[in-house]
């Protein structure tokens, strides 16, 4: 949602967030009628009736998936769908997309690959896609794994030079300013009919730390938003919560604890991932002295981890995003495939 809002601050996009929910049948306002029977079933089956229904209703230009896991052949069968339903071009990314491009570009049948942190290169991509010929234009952009005639094309080098680090490819990474001028809207949801187990934030990216199984992919240098920042985006989540159509779930998290007054209390989860909160102290140590003078009503619970940090409160499905835009705008769609549950 982050990478959907800074497209749309960018003015280079109009996006929407929309739940994938395969399986889903069709509803009022959806129309898979216009396909032939088979491949509606197939889309249905793949991404949910609500999702085909943007695909048809929007008619986007490019399309995107988030990919987390190992589940290649769901995320073919969403990207065949594209194909029937759409003349969109088809991108992905995600921690997976990152780790293993060119695999998950050869047997996804995508058009392009980003690794690393996007803000940036789908920024550069969007604004390529306005010029004629715009393809010829793909080894300009950082990190960017892409077919052009009949081949498939990596833009990264080697962090050695020889591919053979632990870390063998430079994938791009976003300055610290970005970070702290973006924030998460939350009115870029649509049609998200699960409710969240929790609401998830993004505190900071990158870690100084060289662990071997790490993949590093937000890279070793740290950024983090500000304390002042964050509690902001909890106050949105909170009043959001309270005025608008997102449903998030209350656990009784105090049900064992001595304070009876306590005990029938439910907690909403808003959980903040940041790879090395305590790394620094006083951006911390300031977080949570804002936090005790929080207004907020509805969230009525957040934390923070040191590494590793992994949201214990995961999403509760997978998502895809919609953008549609005027003639003069990209439309795109972007989506998570396969996100795994994480603890």
């Amino acid at each position: 949602m982050e990478l959907a809002a800074w497209t749309a601050r960018q003015g280079l996009a109009e996006p929407l967030v929309v739940q994938l929910r395969p399986g889903e049948q069709s509803r009022p306002g959806c129309n898979p009628a216009m396909m032939p029977h088979d491949i509606a079933q197939k889309a249905i089956a793949a991404a949910g009736a609500t999702f085909v229904e943007y695909l048809i209703n929007f008619r986007p230009h490019v399309v995107g998936f988030r990919f987390e896991g190992w589940d290649i052949e769901a995320l073919r069968r969403l990207v065949e769908l594209v194909r029937h339903v759409s003349s969109a071009e088809v991108i992905v990314g995600g921690p997976t997309a990152s780790g293993h491009p060119l695999d998950v570009l050869r047997e996804s049948g995508a058009d392009y690959v980003f690794t690393g942190e996007a803000e940036e290169t789908l920024c550069q991509f969007l604004e390529l896609a306005r010029r004629p010929n715009s393809k010829d234009h793909a080894a300009e952009i950082p990190g960017l794994v892409y077919r052009y005639g009949g081949r498939i094309f990596q833009n990264a080098m080697p962090v050695d030079g020889y591919g053979l680090a632990a870390v063998p490819f430079n994938r791009p990474v976003v300055a610290g300013d970005i970070i702290r001028a973006n924030r998460p809207d939350w009115s870029l949801l649509r049609g998200f009919a699960d409710n969240f187990q929790g609401l998830y934030l993004t505190g900071g990216r990158g870690c100084p730390g060289e662990c071997t199984f790490c993949d590093r992919l937000h890279g070793q240098q740290l950024r983090t938003k500000t304390a002042g920042q964050l509690l902001a985006e909890i106050e949105d989540v909170d009043r959001i919560i309270g005025e608008w159509d997102i449903d998030v779930q209350r656990q009784p998290l105090f049900a064992h604890v001595d304070n009876p007054a306590l005990r029938e209390r439910l907690v909403t989860w808003a959980s903040i991932y940041d790879e090395d909160f305590f790394l620094d102290k006083a951006a911390a140590s300031s977080f949570c002295g804002f936090g005790a003078k929080t207004p907020c009503k509805s969230v009525t619970a957040w934390a923070s981890r040191p590494t590793p940090v992994r949201c214990w409160t995961a999403t509760a499905a997978s998502t895809a995003n919609c953008l549609s835009g005027s003639s003069d705008s990209s439309r795109w769609c972007n989506s998570a495939a396969n996100r795994s549950t994480r603890t």
